[in-house]
């Protein structure tokens, strides 16, 4: 939850006060969570991953699709689609 609220905060810093400060951390924050979203499907596979999805996971996928749109860049997409349940 909170992880959501902070990356759509940098980008709403980014898209309404054109900050490209904000938008270099909430890419910064977005490789953080995928890096955990990577090894989790590493070391638990991808079942795992869709139960946990089962317990409050917030607006993740919605804030990563935003990022994805932005930057056109792959793994934001698969991060993203990787919330998506």
């Amino acid at each position: 939850y909170t992880l959501h609220k902070v990356l759509q905060g940098l980008l709403d810093q980014y898209t309404i006060a054109g900050s490209s400060l904000a938008l270099q951390l909430a890419i910064g924050l977005a490789a953080y969570v995928g890096g955990r979203l990577e090894r989790v499907l590493s070391t638990s596979g991808l079942t795992h991953h869709w139960a946990t999805l089962n317990m409050e996971y917030g607006g993740m996928n919605d804030v990563l699709w935003q990022l994805a749109a932005i930057t056109g860049r792959p793994e934001h997409r698969r991060w993203a689609s990787l919330f998506d349940k």
